[in-house]
Order: structure tokens, then C-alpha cells, then sequence
């Protein structure tokens, strides 16, 4: 339990830290016509795209074992309700308006080296928003 609400914890923090690292978009990817009514705007009326990961250690039953599907089905819940909690947190912080445009799960199992280590599985979550700053 204990491990869990440091997790949490350090999850939050770590959020909370990519979030305001902020890029503004891509200016290939926007129509001619866009591009021009940009370039008029300040640059508080630009949409900024965000981009925030997380990663973490569940312990558990990994492979073919009773509950490993659990396990994984569980990590990537806890992925998804950071992403859909974070426009929050970007409203919060930085942003009027936010939209969430991609999110990517990455669960592997790490080798066993020596005696000490654990069962379980590491996750790595990312996702990227688009933003329009206050």
C-alpha cells in the first residue's frame, strides 16, 4: 500500500513536470491559410501542443501466470486516467483550452537479474495535447 501512494505520488510530480514543457505546433502540418491567420495572432492564441509521459514499476504475476492479464489491464487503466485527467491539470496550469490528441502504452517485462528482483512489469505511458495557453 505503501508503495502504491508513493507511486501515486511520484507519478503526480513527474506529470506535473512534463506538462510544462510546451511546443508550439508544427507549422507543416497547418494549412496555408491557417499558417497566415496565425502570424496575426499573439502568440497566446496559438494552439501549443503538450506532451507528457509517465513510467512506472507494478509488482505481479508476469507472462502466461493466473492474473498477468490483470496485471497488464490494470497499467494500461492507470495510463488512460492520467491522460484523462491531465487536461485538467493543463487547465489548471497553463491552458484555456485542451484537447487530448494521442495516447501510447508500453508494458514490458524486465529480465531477471540475480536473486533479488522482483515480479512484475514496467509501463510507460505517453500523450500529447493540444493546448491554447490562457
Amino acid at each position: 500500500m505503501r508503495r502504491r501512494v508513493l507511486f501515486f505520488v511520484s507519478a503526480a510530480a513527474a506529470l506535473t513536470i512534463c506538462a510544462a514543457v510546451a511546443q508550439p505546433q508544427a507549422r507543416d502540418a497547418v494549412p496555408p491559410d491557417a499558417t497566415r491567420m496565425m502570424d496575426m495572432a499573439g502568440p497566446q492564441d496559438r494552439p501549443v501542443r503538450v506532451r507528457s509521459s509517465v513510467s512506472f514499476f507494478l509488482t505481479g504475476p508476469t507472462g502466461e501466470a493466473d492474473g498477468a492479464d490483470k496485471l497488464r489491464e490494470r497499467a494500461r487503466q492507470m495510463i488512460y486516467a492520467t491522460a484523462a485527467r491531465e487536461c485538467d491539470v493543463l487547465k489548471q496550469a497553463l491552458a484555456s483550452e485542451c484537447r487530448l490528441e494521442s495516447v501510447n502504452s508500453r508494458i514490458n517485462t524486465p529480465r531477471a537479474y540475480g536473486p533479488a528482483r522482483q515480479e512484475g512489469i514496467n509501463v510507460t505511458g505517453s500523450m500529447t495535447f493540444r493546448i491554447t495557453p490562457k
